[in-house]
């Protein structure tokens, strides 16, 4: 393996790293907006399944419900 190779695998498992993080603070933050007052476990798998599905819903309902008739 050369240089360049082992940067490229360490920049990626960073980028891999930030990105999981970054998923894991989206998470949490879309369950406080469903469950003001709680706090989410941490790493939990149940609480990203609620969160990508409340996110899924929510897109899904998003555009008959903000339409007004008039």
């Amino acid at each position: 393996m050369t240089d360049k190779d082992s940067k490229a695998m360490k920049a990626q498992k960073a980028s891999e790293k930030a990105t999981v993080k970054m998923h894991n603070d989206v998470t949490a933050s879309l369950d406080q907006l469903e469950h003001p007052g709680t706090k989410a476990p941490k790493g939990s798998d149940v609480v990203k399944h609620k969160a990508v599905s409340a996110t899924k819903s929510a897109a899904h309902g998003s555009g008959s419900k903000s339409k007004k008739k008039k």
